[in-house]
């Protein structure tokens, strides 16, 4: 659940700190005061994409920070997939996980997990198994028929899951043979055109004759040839410094290096022979004069081999452009180039046979059609059973809501409609269409959701929903975010009793204008903006005892404070106690 939230410099938020506890808890205040602005700062601690102009005005940066505590293994997972070895997933209901984010008014963005920096889709891949946020927007989309059939899904769990699994890995290779068929089946000419250019581009490669370190072996060449008179020079000028030239290469001739080593090799062997203590030395100065004899016969060598050859200067310059062209059309490395060779004679000899490729993908997508059909079958079979079961959960939970006389079904339609081949036209989750049908009055038959539920039905309906996915799914922390928009005030009492069962099982966080919500918290947050040095900024402040009367006293009397406000909320709050 969350623990505490940190908002720093995002829009009218100058620096507060929310503290949260589990169970329920209720955010109000007036219109436009900053509740708003903190469940959106939820969200992109969660990963959400936000705007720049968030940063309050005048500051560099805004900043997000949120401290989560008793995680889910499904967390921790999450968490390690980031950040392996992060969290004990054994022990995750006892670790702590801080998430932060800092917005730069410019756009850039700073993500952390517990003090590591990691991309905002880390903190999305963590999010979604740590809070869902439920608002006006997101009940507007349950009219969507995409929307109504993953909540069906989400409401099947395990039960689809396997078989979905299998169905996207089917679809998938269905798909990419559907690419490959497709090539196959173009015209003989432009097929015989890229033959031909396959062909010469193996050829060119293989013709190539390439090695790996052939460039750098040239490159080096090619600056060896360059300077080579400028190096004669100076390993020439190295031999008349040792004493020698390029004819006579023996450390023994008169001056330089090589006689005086000769001097030193020779008076220390007239020391050895006077005493063995110097022994030792001497064979130190005659490995030293050998070392050196070596040296000025590898440097005079050397020195005979660096002549300019402008023939071999032409040949290394023009095979140098002639790899570097190469590297322009196939590849930078010669990995790479080999790597495009392959892929060319697989996609020749792919070609070369497309009359026997084209009857084996035919086969193949014929044999995945069927499996398919068949998995898309398994799919529709559990969401009718379990679309029932939903239906009638729904209903029970809209009866709690206010709602009794309302008739709610999930309808699955199996459709199969073969394209103009003969192949099925396969969704990304099947071949059914997911629709809820309602009927708020009797009498009246049902109809798609999308065409009859007002906000406050849909607000219900959602919900209603949430309440039967909170039995099964994984996420601690659901977010309400004005849920009770255009209810009246017996449904808000209503809602308010409901949302108190769902937090029996999962933290609330709720944004509400109904005392009766308000009421039924366990942590009731007041939000409210104020004006100083003629900036305005939002505060939060935690309610107990009579200002909590007081704020309830408002949200019922809509701001004037009454005795008679004032007992009613006093009552709510008594109701709320004794139902403990």
């Amino acid at each position: 659940m969350l623990r505490s939230l940190s908002i720093k410099n995002i829009a009218l938020i100058e620096d507060i700190t929310i503290g949260f506890t589990g169970g329920m808890n209720c955010l109000t205040g007036e219109t436009g005061a900053g509740k708003s602005i903190i469940i959106d700062s939820i969200g992109a601690l969660l990963g959400s994409r936000v705007k720049k102009d968030i940063v309050r005005t005048g500051c560099r940066s805004g900043s997000v920070r949120g401290e989560f505590v008793g995680l889910t293994p499904e967390t921790a997972g999450a968490v390690n997939s980031v950040l392996p070895g992060s969290i004990d997933t054994d022990a995750a209901d006892s670790a702590v996980l801080v998430l932060e984010r800092e917005i730069s008014a410019g756009g850039r963005h700073v993500c952390r997990v517990n003090g590591n920096s990691v991309a905002s889709a880390a903190l999305r891949r963590i999010g979604e198994t740590l809070v869902d946020i439920h608002g006006q927007s997101e009940s507007r989309l349950l009219v969507d028929e995409q929307v109504q059939l993953r909540l069906l899904d989400a409401f099947c769990g395990d039960a689809i899951k396997d078989t979905l699994d299998k169905y996207h890995a089917a679809l998938a290779e269905y798909k990419e043979l559907n690419r490959s068929l497709k090539a196959l089946s173009g015209s003989p000419a432009e097929r015989a055109r890229t033959i031909d250019l396959l062909s010469y581009q193996i050829r060119e490669i293989d013709g190539a004759q390439l090695s790996p370190d052939e460039e750098e072996y040239l490159s080096e060449r090619s600056r060896f040839l360059a300077h080579a008179e400028k190096i004669r020079g100076l390993l020439e000028s190295a031999l008349a410094e040792a004493g020698s030239d390029a004819a006579e290469t023996g450390p023994g001739s008169e001056g330089g290096v090589g006689a005086l080593l000769g001097g030193i090799r020779s008076n220390t062997a007239r020391a050895a022979e006077l005493s063995d203590q110097f022994k030792t030395l001497s064979e130190a100065a005659e490995s030293l004069y050998f070392e050196f004899e070596d040296f000025i016969a590898q440097l005079a060598e050397a020195a005979g081999k660096a002549e300019y050859d402008p023939q071999e200067a032409e040949l290394v310059s023009r095979r140098l452009d002639y790899l570097f062209r190469l590297k322009s059309k196939y590849g930078e490395t010669y990995a790479e180039i080999m790597k495009f060779r392959d892929r060319a004679a697989e996609r020749l000899a792919f070609l070369t046979d497309s009359e026997e490729h084209a009857a084996e993908i035919s086969a193949r997508l014929g044999d995945l059609s069927n499996r398919l059909f068949e998995l898309a079958g398994e799919l529709s079979a559990r969401r009718t059973e379990a679309g029932s079961a939903l239906s009638e959960r729904i209903m029970s939970e809209l009866r709690d809501l206010e709602m009794a006389s309302t008739e709610f079904r999930t309808d699955v339609d199996f459709f199969y409609e073969p394209e103009a081949g003969g192949d099925a036209e396969f969704g990304p989750d099947g071949l059914d269409r997911v629709e809820f049908l309602i009927s708020p009055n009797p009498g009246q038959p049902l109809k798609p959701l999308s065409r009859i539920a007002s906000g406050g039905e849909l607000s219900r309906i959602m919900l209603a929903i949430k309440t039967v996915q909170n039995r099964s799914d994984n996420v601690s922390t659901l977010i309400f975010d004005e849920i009770d928009t255009g209810i009246s005030g017996l449904a808000a009492r209503r809602i308010a009793s409901k949302l108190k069962t769902v937090s029996d099982l999962r933290q609330v966080i709720c944004v509400t204008h109904h005392a009766q919500l308000a009421a039924a918290a366990d942590n009731h947050i007041y939000i409210s903006k104020f004006v100083k040095d003629g900036n305005t900024s939002t505060s939060a402040e935690l309610l107990s005892g009579v200002r909590r009367v007081e704020e309830i006293a408002r949200l019922l009397d809509g701001g004037a404070l009454t005795e008679i406000s004032l007992r009613h909320a006093r009552e709510l709050l008594q109701e709320k106690s004794e139902k403990k």
